[in-house]
């Protein structure tokens, strides 16, 4: 395939921003220019564990849910489910502030 332009589009979502790289001859150029946009292993890291987090969140919503469901058959599972908001806030803030710092 020497001698033929090889014709490459690659879409990068970057928030609001979209970026368009089209093929060029010289391949170690693309490469590099595509490398510049690629995750770090520190923003990687950073996304599986948010992930993990949005997980631990979203069982303890389920939990609160079923507890509050079940508040008038004792009050146990009231007591579980009352410092439920706060809990998801302190998460939700900590996953933020591991995906900022990520970011650096």
């Amino acid at each position: 395939m020497d001698g033929v332009i090889k014709f490459v589009i690659l879409f990068f979502d970057l928030g609001q921003k979209s970026l368009f790289l089209k093929a060029h001859n010289n391949d170690a150029e693309l490469i590099r220019r595509v490398n510049m946009y690629a995750k770090t292993g520190k923003q990687n890291k950073a996304e599986l564990i948010v992930v993990c987090i949005a997980l631990v969140a979203f069982v303890l919503g389920l939990v609160a849910h079923l507890a509050g469901a079940s508040i008038a058959n004792s009050d146990v599972f009231g007591y579980i489910a009352a410092p439920i908001p706060l809990v998801l806030g302190v998460i939700v803030i900590l996953s933020y502030k591991i995906a900022e710092a990520a970011e650096d």
